[in-house]
């Protein structure tokens, strides 16, 4: 019988983030509906520092939808919003997803204007 692998444990082998987290930076929304959806995901989990660094652009804390909203990517940010990822969640730095959306939304909005 086959059985489920461990989401913790296979976490743990990642040296520098999450499957979600890379996922949310890759803009891959089939990945992200995948890991949410059928190996159960949580959307607010909390990169950590595992060794020297962690995932380019991404501080200790940063949450996937910190990840979504840092590449701009609205359907990914609306999806793990549907699905109970918290905005409010803040990194090492301060930052949350919400504040990070809002620049990101404005600038895009902004260069679309030009």
């Amino acid at each position: 019988m086959l059985e489920f692998f461990n989401i913790e444990y296979l976490e743990n082998l990642s040296e520098f983030s999450t499957a979600l987290h890379q996922a949310c930076i890759n803009e891959n929304i089939n990945t992200v509906r995948f890991l949410i959806e059928y190996s159960h995901y949580n959307p607010n989990i909390i990169l950590k520092k595992r060794g020297k660094k962690v995932l380019k652009n991404l501080a200790e804390g940063s949450t996937p939808l910190y990840a979504a909203a840092l590449c701009s990517s609205i359907e990914i940010f609306e999806y793990l919003l549907l699905y109970g990822g918290n905005p409010f969640i803040e990194n090492i730095n301060k930052e949350d997803a919400f504040d990070i959306y809002l620049l990101e939304w404005e600038i895009v909005n902004f260069l679309n204007i030009l």
